[in-house]
């Protein structure tokens, strides 16, 4: 080891995330695709039934 560093790996460790970050905001948002519209009778797709029970609940979590 030498007594003086390197500065060109030095330089490269800590700009690394700094490009990496700028890629990130530089970068595109793709457009999200169309949701398909969910079917009442599809046996895979789990459905919400408000009940009087799950009212007092969320009621009372929210107080």
């Amino acid at each position: 080891m030498s007594k003086h560093p390197d500065q060109t790996r030095r330089s490269l460790m800590t700009g690394a995330p700094l490009l990496g970050a700028g890629a990130l905001l530089l970068t595109e948002a793709e457009p999200a695709e169309a949701a398909e519209p969910v079917h009442a009778d599809d046996p895979l797709n789990p459905t919400f039934q408000e009940t009087e029970h799950v009212r007092t609940f969320y009621r009372l979590a929210r107080d």
